[in-house]
């Protein structure tokens, strides 16, 4: 098939979910080095190929978790 181009996420308007979302994608934009950082996880993570999105997920989860409690200190 043809590799995807895009990542959608659905998530309630009002909770958490979108509540960390937002919160990591603006550390993100107010922080290169940690966008940077989460560029060469992503990187690492998908090793160049089409991985299952569960395994990609997990190889994230403990960056963004960390990003999303520094923005809850700050």
């Amino acid at each position: 098939g043809r590799p995807r181009t895009h990542n959608l996420h659905v998530v309630p308007k009002q909770g958490q979910m979108l509540t960390d979302a937002l919160k990591f994608r603006n550390y993100l934009c107010q922080n290169r080095k940690a966008a940077e950082k989460y560029a060469e996880i992503k990187k690492v993570a998908c090793n160049g190929q089409d991985v299952d999105s569960l395994e990609y997920n997990r190889a994230k989860a403990p960056f963004i978790n960390e990003i999303i409690e520094a923005a809850n200190l700050r």
